[in-house]
């Protein structure tokens, strides 16, 4: 052949088989991926609806304009556990997070550098730049690269077969999609949780393919910086941390107990900085985020610990109280946590799987070790919320992979000897998974996030008060993230709200919502603790209550009342409700 016709041939051949090839994979991945998520997240996103993610957005907002990680949400609990730091005099407009790790909020403060989108919502508008530029397009991210972590993982432990059918249930499933369109950090942990487990398997294959010390020490604090990540975007997740360093040594490493002693001490340096500063800003390493484990027990009902301005600690009560919560909890968490995690066949395959015994002995330990971090992560979840997502979702990949390949364990027998009839049923196993999806885009019915999240009325009452004002609402987090506005958590009583309006922060507006007003009437405001604000609810405001002028939102209904100092107002501009005058 002729030079001309030899460079032809290479040509075709780095189209079809070739680096050419493998990129033209990628693209058509990458492209199909995002056609996919773009297209769910544009019948199906309509705000967020979250608190936790609209508490991490107005963080990263924080960060992003040089004020440093505080919050402008703020409970009445938080003013009491940092009042007893004496040298801390509180200031609502410099108010330290002492309760959300900062990984996920410091990621997208530097997206909204690069992007910068608008921080103002334009009048009448429901759609606000930074989530539909930057949190929802990089929440899809995340979870477009842990596909390709998938795929990885999936290579090296099962085959490819396995990780291609993997990645198409992963992204077909409705769980993930929903995760994704969310603002919460779950898409994040989905990715960190599958980079750190390919990590530790390239690790035990650097070893035992003898591959030069540099490159295993490479990996080992790659796979520790992910883990610090893990661990700074979920504290509930450091009981993951233990038994990663335990399948990255386990069965193979001589003295593995010294290698693995060494990763956790590697990553407790890296996190160390942040765990000083707790520290210093709060007398706890944890910050307040400990405290989270009153939440729903027969001390607290729900979330009302956070609305105390002086809880009692008693440790006897606490403890019985934690008790009784984690016996309830956590047979709940293990019977219906894992089953809402993705679709069921799935879900039912992986739990069958796990009394397979596989070829590969660093499959087996990887299973056991997952099982074992189900299992933790159950019972921190059992103690502390779990918020607005489920607790086993980070392990998700694993579990699809794991499912999955005990599916191709079974159609491999000689029965089903017809690639063809492989093929079949690796296809209907891929539909099956992704039935919740096309009903989801073949309804087009899309739960609004009001109410009580619609941003023009937000918006509307934040602008009433100044960037120098403080107001008290029951949804401090959208106030905070919408309005721009230092926001304080409704208290528990009228009393204690003018204990901190008189020595803490002076609150100029109050903003009630369906938050408060759709609390169980009887057990909340007849014989509850929050029967002080029964009045206020009816409109027959205290003649000694600070805040006498207020208007209800929208026009023509009571959902919404914002009291205030004096008369703020002109006519709405947002169609958003009417002055109702002084509220008497």
């Amino acid at each position: 052949m002729s030079p001309l016709e030899n460079n032809i041939q290479d040509a075709v051949n780095s189209v079809t088989e070739g680096f050419f090839s493998r990129l033209m994979k990628i693209l058509i991945f990458i492209f199909v991926g995002f056609v996919l998520f773009g297209s769910y997240y544009i019948f199906q996103f309509r705000g967020l609806k979250y608190a936790e993610s609209m508490e991490l957005a107005q963080l990263a907002r924080n960060i992003s304009i040089g004020r440093g990680y505080v919050t402008s949400c703020i409970r009445p609990v938080d003013i009491w556990y940092l009042s007893d730091m004496p040298s801390y005099a509180f200031q609502a407009q410099s108010c330290p997070d002492i309760r959300n790790p900062p990984f996920f909020p410091s990621i997208v403060s530097m997206a909204f550098k690069v992007v910068k989108p608008a921080f103002t919502l334009k009048p009448g508008s429901l759609s606000f730049e930074p989530e539909t530029k930057v949190i929802i397009p990089l929440c899809i991210l995340f979870t477009l690269m842990t596909g390709m972590f998938i795929y990885l993982v999936g290579v090296k432990l099962f085959g490819w077969r396995v990780a291609v059918v993997g990645v198409l249930v992963f992204f077909l499933s409705k769980s993930v999609l929903d995760e994704s369109i969310s603002g919460l950090p779950s898409s994040l942990l989905m990715l960190l949780v599958s980079a750190v487990i390919c990590a530790a398997l390239s690790f035990r294959e650097a070893y035992e393919g003898n591959k030069p010390v540099r490159f295993m020490v490479l990996l080992f604090f790659i796979a520790a910086m992910l883990s610090a990540a893990i661990f700074l975007t979920s504290y509930k997740m450091s009981v993951f941390i233990p038994l990663l360093a335990f399948f990255m040594v386990s069965g193979f490493l001589r003295r593995s107990w010294h290698v693995a002693g060494a990763f956790l001490l590697v990553v407790l340096i890296i996190i160390s900085p942040w765990l000083v500063r707790n520290l210093k800003v709060s007398g706890n390493i944890a910050g307040i985020a400990h405290y989270s484990a009153l939440y729903e027990t027969a001390l607290y009902k729900n979330y009302s610990f956070d609305h105390e301005c002086s809880p009692t600690m008693n440790n006897t009560k606490i403890a019985r109280a934690l008790k009784q919560k984690f016996m309830t909890t956590f047979p709940e968490m293990c019977e219906t946590g894992l089953r809402t995690i993705g679709n069921g066949l799935i879900i039912c395959l992986f739990l069958v799987s796990v009394f397979n015994k596989y070829e590969r002995e660093e499959v087996n330990h990887l299973k056991w070790s997952l099982l074992v971090m189900l299992l933790l992560v159950a019972a921190a979840g059992a103690i502390f919320p779990a918020g607005n997502s489920n607790v086993f979702i980070p392990f998700l990949p694993l579990v699809i992979l794991y499912g999955v390949a005990f599916f191709f364990s079974i159609i491999d027998r000689d029965e089903f000897a017809d690639p063809a009839w492989k093929i079949t049923f690796a296809a209907v196993l891929v539909l099956l998974s992704a039935l919740p999806l096309v009903f989801a885009f073949s309804s087009r019915r899309v739960a609004s996030p009001y109410p009580p999240y619609y941003p023009p009325f937000i918006s509307y009452v934040s602008n009433l008060l100044t960037h120098e004002e403080t107001i008290c609402t029951d949804i401090p987090w959208a106030t905070a993230w919408y309005g721009n506005r230092n926001s304080i958590l409704l208290p528990a009583t009228i009393d204690e709200f003018k204990k901190i309006n008189e020595g803490k922060a002076r609150m100029a507006g109050l903003y009630l919502t369906t938050v408060t007003g759709d609390m169980p009437f009887n057990s909340t405001f007849v014989a509850g603790p929050m029967r002080s604000w029964l009045p206020v609810l009816n409109g027959n405001v205290p003649k000694d209550f600070p805040l006498m002028h207020g208007i209800t939102l929208p026009e023509g209904r009571n959902d919404q009342l914002f009291l205030t100092d004096k008369d703020r107002w002109a006519r709405p501009s947002v169609g958003a409700g009417s002055a109702s005058g002084s509220s008497k």
